[in-house]
């Protein structure tokens, strides 16, 4: 059984491979207790949005992804936001912006349906609203864990010392 976690969203998300699935969006609600102690004894892996998104949530995660996976001795699978949304609409050419609050976004260009460039931290007012896609401007697309699931398939296991948050801000910002 494989568990999906997304953190990175305002509401927080879990999934299994079985089609158990649990949303809450309290942030002090721990992900231990959203997810019942007998699916646990059966994982055979677990995928992470890495964001961009909401810092904490990803970082919190994250830490109880890489915990999981020493203590079951499984893989973990780190994915992107931008990834999440390219394989969920199947996009062909688009800009991804995503909403990273302070009158910015996240973007990542889509190219004949493979993620581009490098992930970009702009102004919003810089943006250009053509082919544009995300969770705040030009068409909203939504995702939660259970997008995660279908994208284990054709990956390589994420090494855990390198399995960290996507963000692009200073951490003074």
């Amino acid at each position: 059984m494989i568990l999906a976690i997304d953190t990175s969203q305002m509401t927080y998300s879990l999934a299994l491979s079985n089609g158990w699935f649990q949303s809450w969006d309290d942030i002090n609600q721990s992900i231990y207790h959203m997810i019942d102690d007998h699916h646990i004894p059966n994982l055979e892996a677990i995928i992470i949005n890495l964001g961009p998104g909401r810092f904490s949530g990803i970082r919190s995660g994250i830490a109880f992804a890489k915990g999981l996976a020493i203590a079951k001795d499984i893989p973990v699978y780190g994915v992107s936001q931008f990834e999440v949304i390219t394989q969920k609409v199947d996009l062909t050419e688009a800009t991804i912006a995503l909403d990273a609050r302070k009158s910015q976004a996240y973007t990542q260009t889509v190219h004949q349906g493979r993620l581009i460039d490098e992930i970009k931290l702009l102004d919003i007012e810089s943006l250009d609203d053509k082919n544009l896609v995300g969770n705040f401007l030009g068409d909203i697309i939504t995702t939660d864990a259970r997008d995660l699931l279908p994208m284990v398939q054709h990956r390589s296991p994420s090494d855990l010392s390198k399995l960290n948050a996507i963000y692009l801000r200073n951490p003074t910002d």
